[in-house]
């Protein structure tokens, strides 16, 4: 039989081996056997250990423990998510959602005709002053006319007055001249406007307007046909009874407090430019001292019925060819279940 290592503290057994120092389980001293059983009765002394073998420690008490490399060791968990609130619950009526304000909304390109507008009004205005200016320059002359007459006029006195009198006069012709081109323009563009509103071209070029407007004569009566033209392009001047757009005259669809506004219009400017020629030809044509103090008091005349004419067109402008804004509640009442 072969022979076995035994140990007696362990009581496990295994073939003999000349380099096994002791037990490979407790560190303890082996026995050497003949094969077969062992007795558990008898034990034989312990044979004691050669003293040049090294004594094993003994790893009885220790525990082995197996970790993971970082790479490999998981993310760690995320606390769950909060539960939703549910539905919300109200002991009162909720106010934040009772105030609707809305956004301004973006305000549209307004056309030319909006902007010469306000430089005709500007321009009319400051006609007017001129004129108004001019009339009492020439008030002035002609009082120092009929003071001459008695006795001999200061010569710095008629110097001051002459000279007052031709720079507020020129001032006042640029002025006018300045009313007639910025009414020109406004006129050309409103009509171009309206009538793109209505699907329509304007049948009138701009030629036609400024030869209608500016030549002598023909300016008595064309632009009378412009503007009822183009006051027929406004809604709050056309008559209720009649359906629009309508394919007879223009003339036909205005009211007629716009007919008898218009009109009236028309004889005032028939008149100044009447005045206004009559003046130009005693002025022109006077060749006497009366004849010249004529022709100042009617160049005074003139220029005061031209300013009161530009105030009428003023009003008739703002009345007439203003479009009227919508009135739109302030108070918004809104539905609480």
């Amino acid at each position: 039989m072969p022979m076995m290592d035994y140990c007696p503290r362990c009581r496990i057994q295994a073939r003999h081996r000349p380099d096994r120092p002791g037990c490979p389980r407790c560190g303890g001293p082996l026995m050497v056997i003949g094969g077969g059983p062992v007795a558990t009765g008898a034990q034989s002394p312990p044979r004691p250990a050669p003293p040049s073998a090294a004594r094993r420690p003994s790893n009885r008490y220790v525990r082995w423990i197996a970790r993971r490399p970082p790479e490999a060791i998981p993310p760690p968990e995320l606390p769950p998510p909060p539960r939703p609130p549910g539905i919300p619950r109200y002991r009162q009526i909720p106010r934040w959602g009772l105030v609707d304000v809305p956004d301004p909304a973006p305000e549209p390109p307004r056309p030319r005709a909006h902007a010469n507008r306000q430089v005709l009004r500007n321009s009319v205005i400051i006609a007017m002053v001129l004129l108004i200016l001019a009339a009492a320059a020439e008030i002035w002359v002609y009082a120092l006319l009929i003071a001459n007459r008695t006795e001999p006029v200061n010569r710095t006195h008629a110097a001051i007055a002459i000279g007052i009198n031709l720079v507020v006069g020129i001032a006042s012709l640029l002025a006018v001249v300045a009313v007639f081109a910025t009414m020109i323009a406004w006129l050309r563009e409103e009509r171009v406007d309206r009538y793109r509103r209505d699907d329509r071209v304007d049948p009138r070029g701009r030629w036609q307007l400024v030869v209608g407007c500016v030549v002598p004569v023909l300016n008595l009566a064309w632009p009378a046909a412009f503007f009822h033209e183009l006051a027929a392009r406004y809604p709050d001047n056309r008559r209720t009874d009649v359906q629009w757009p309508m394919p007879g005259d223009d003339l036909e669809v205005l009211s007629p407090r716009c007919s008898r506004i218009l009109r009236r219009w028309w004889v005032g400017w028939v008149a100044v430019s009447v005045l206004a020629y009559l003046t130009v030809l005693v002025r022109w044509c006077a060749d006497s001292v009366q004849w010249a103090a004529n022709g100042v008091w009617l160049t005074a005349a003139s220029d005061l019925a031209g300013a009161a004419f530009l105030a009428g067109t003023l009003w008739v402008l703002n009345r007439l060819f203003t479009e009227r804004a919508v009135e739109v509640p302030a108070t918004r009442w809104l539905a609480v279940a």
